[in-house]
């Protein structure tokens, strides 16, 4: 459902035709696509369990895309059930349960009322998604241009991953909580038909009503007025959690307390606020680990890579929510469904992993710029620039005197878990480990001792070390 005024709340960006994206890849959260397709045959889809029109509406969307932008398509399903996400997917199967009886109640006495009830009993059974990809594949089988995989969850934390790891330019869908994902380019409300879209930029997250907040403060915005994972408090909407969070200097706790007690908002679906706020914070959690599919490197992992710190509060709030990287990859995809994947998807972006490092060392600096004011993000940044610099095969090593050069000026002002985010990706590979070392001594000593100071409060030991190694 996306998050409920957050497409407001942001600047507009504006609106294009999807010529102006030519030559840029897209990657398409494609469950979205598959429901605003129910407008042409949800009788067919619900009673008769005939997918053909969904079929033909899906390939003429990616032909569609795909003329216009002469780039690669990736088609993201998706897959498993999200523990997090069963009371949400529980009561709208009800839902749409009741709006199918609702449907054979008035077909007879009131048949326009009745496909309104049928719009909304619509949904694509697990056994239909996969005769709709099956169909798919096998009409792109010989284009390289293309390929269509599935989450092992959730569609948009793994096209945000795709996205943010470099393999795709821009994100097409229709949900406005792959916001939170913190993307550079969404195309949103695409119109196959006029070819026009929303394109919503980073910039353009960051103005209007979070201006001058982080990314951290605007999920948790977002999720105290409510996502698929978490419910709100009775009455609460974007306004009002946006209010109690800056009345609470963005604590989570103390601005529940003010919703509850000073707002009288009411709970909904738990019992008690100690309830409530966990489950805000396994929400939160999700959008930092819900597990994706690499297909670099053929595994499931999580979003970010979980720490020590996380691993505490896991401890108390379980960690299955958000999913299980123990899953077998083959026993997701099928067969060698996955390698077939990852030899498509490396096809298709063969042309991203031939940049020059010159290049690369220009996208660093840029989004490092943009970054630096919104300091408590560089840790995600890093985490995912060290999964990009797999991907595009660089040494990591000729890029960390950048990075540190960059940051060296603002170190006294870097919070710990940032510190942690730039030594988590020089402790990746012992090899650029080395070249660092040497770019350390040979910098200004009494740089050296801002940093040893400010280290000294550092209390991770893997990082301690790697650290007093460099310095």
């Amino acid at each position: 459902m996306g998050i409920p005024g957050l497409l407001q709340a942001i600047e507009r960006g504006k609106e294009m035709h999807i010529k102006n994206l030519k030559g840029q890849s897209i990657v398409v959260d494609g469950h979205c696509f598959l429901h605003r397709s129910c407008i042409f045959a949800p009788e067919q889809v619900v009673l008769q369990d005939d997918v053909s029109r969904i079929v033909k509406y899906m390939i003429g969307f990616i032909d569609n895309v795909h003329k216009h932008t002469a780039a690669p398509v990736v088609l993201v399903f998706d897959g498993g059930q999200l523990p997090l996400k069963k009371l949400t997917d529980e009561s709208r199967r009800e839902s749409r349960e009741e709006h199918l009886r609702m449907y054979k109640s008035l077909i007879k006495s009131d048949p326009r009322e009745a496909r309104k009830h049928m719009m909304s009993a619509f949904t694509i059974t697990s056994n239909q998604l996969s005769r709709i990809s099956t169909e798919i594949s096998e009409t792109y089988k010989s284009d390289s241009w293309f390929t269509l995989m599935h989450s092992p969850y959730e569609a948009d934390a793994q096209v945000a991953f795709l996205h943010n790891a470099g393999l795709a330019d821009v994100i097409m869908t229709i949900d406005s909580d792959i916001l939170l994902y913190n993307p550079s380019k969404v195309l949103f409300a695409y119109d196959p038909k006029e070819c026009v879209g929303r394109l919503v930029t980073n910039e353009d997250i960051y103005a209007k009503d979070f201006k001058n907040m982080t990314m951290p403060q605007i999920q948790r915005t977002c999720v105290l007025s409510g996502c698929d994972y978490v419910s709100s408090l009775f009455g609460v909407a974007l306004k009002t959690s946006l209010l109690a969070l800056k009345q609470n200097d963005f604590n989570l706790k103390p601005a529940i307390d003010y919703l509850h007690v000073d707002l009288n908002k009411q709970l909904q679906n738990y019992t008690t606020v100690s309830d409530y706020y966990n489950q805000v914070l396994r929400a939160l959690l999700c959008f930092q680990f819900h597990v994706i599919y690499n297909p670099i490197t053929n595994t499931l992992e999580h979003y970010f890579p979980l720490q020590n710190t996380e691993m505490e509060t896991l401890s108390k709030l379980g960690t299955g929510f958000f999913g299980q990287t123990t899953e077998n990859v083959n026993k997701i995809f099928g067969g060698n469904g996955n390698a077939q994947i990852q030899n498509k998807i490396k096809n298709v972006f063969k042309g991203k992993q031939k940049k020059t490092l010159e290049k690369t060392k220009r996208i660093i600096l840029k989004n490092l710029k943009c970054l630096l004011f919104r300091r408590s993000e560089l840790v995600l940044y890093f985490y995912s620039l060290s999964s990009a610099l797999q991907i595009y095969q660089i040494k990591l090593y000729v890029l960390v005197p950048t990075l540190i050069e960059q940051l060296l000026k603002y170190f006294c002002g870097l919070k710990l878990v940032e510190l942690r985010g730039l030594f988590y990706i020089i402790n990746q590979f012992e090899t650029e480990q080395c070249q660092a070392c040497q770019y350390f001594h040979s910098t200004n000593n009494e740089r050296n001792m801002t940093i040893f100071m400010y280290l000294t409060f550092v209390k991770d030991q893997k990082i301690r070390k790697c650290i007093y190694s460099i310095i």
